[in-house]
C-alpha cells in the first residue's frame, strides 16, 4: 500500500499539467494537502537508485531480445519450450536474472559458452531439444481461451471442454489455466458452459 501511495502521489505531480482536475482530486485525497499544483516537481531519492541492478537488467533484456531474434530467425514460437540454448557474452548472468530470462524466453536451461564482446545465441532447435508436450499444452490453452472468449464466458466461469487429444501429463495444468472442470474426448474443441 505504501508503494502504491508513493507512486500515485508522485505521478499526480507529473501529470498535473496534463490532467489538472483528476490529479488535483487524487492528490488531495491521498495527502490532504491544499493543491498538487503548488508542489515541487518530484525528484528520485538517491537511495532508490541501484545502478548495478539497472545495468544487470539491461543486460538481461538484451539477452532476452537476442533469444527472441534467434527464435524468430528459425521460425520457432516462444510457446514451444526449448530444453537448452547456448550464449556467449561479455558477462555471465547471475541466478536471479537467469530465472527472468528463462521465464521470458520459455527455455529450461541457458548455458554460458564463454566471453565475447557481443551477445550471441546458438543451439539445437530440432525436435529433440523441444518439449513438444509442453508446447502442445500451451497451444491447447491458447485455443481454449479463444473459445471461452468467443462463447462469452465470464473471467471466473467454470467450463467443461471436449477436445480430440491433449498431453495427459499436463491435464491439471490445462484445466487450471482455463478454469475447466473436466477435459473429455470430442471430435473438435467444444466449450460446455454451466
Amino acid at each position: 500500500h505504501h508503494t502504491l501511495w508513493i507512486v500515485l502521489k508522485e505521478y499526480s505531480k507529473v501529470f498535473a499539467p496534463i490532467i489538472p482536475f483528476i490529479t488535483e482530486e487524487i492528490y488531495k485525497n491521498l495527502t490532504g494537502s491544499h493543491s498538487v499544483h503548488l508542489e515541487n516537481w518530484p525528484s528520485i531519492p538517491k537511495n532508490w537508485s541501484n545502478p548495478k541492478l539497472e545495468k544487470d537488467m539491461e543486460y538481461a533484456w538484451e539477452v532476452v531480445s537476442r533469444i527472441h531474434s534467434f527464435r524468430k530467425g528459425v521460425d520457432l514460437k516462444v510457446r514451444m519450450p526449448l530444453r537448452s540454448l547456448n550464449y556467449r557474452g561479455p558477462e555471465v548472468v547471475d541466478e536471479k536474472l537467469e530465472s527472468i530470462i528463462l521465464e521470458e524466453t520459455n527455455i529450461y536451461e541457458l548455458i554460458y559458452r564463454g566471453k565475447s564482446n557481443a551477445i550471441g545465441i546458438s543451439g539445437d532447435t530440432s525436435l529433440k531439444n523441444q518439449d513438444i508436450a509442453a508446447g502442445s499444452a500451451r497451444e491447447i490453452i491458447r485455443k481454449i481461451q479463444i473459445a471461452r472468449k468467443e462463447a462469452g464466458c465470464a473471467l471466473n466461469e467454470k467450463i467443461q471442454v471436449k477436445i480430440p487429444s491433449w498431453p495427459k501429463e499436463f491435464e491439471s495444468y490445462i484445466k487450471s489455466e482455463t478454469l475447466s472442470e473436466s477435459l473429455s474426448i470430442g471430435q473438435k474443441l467444444e466449450i460446455i458452459r454451466g
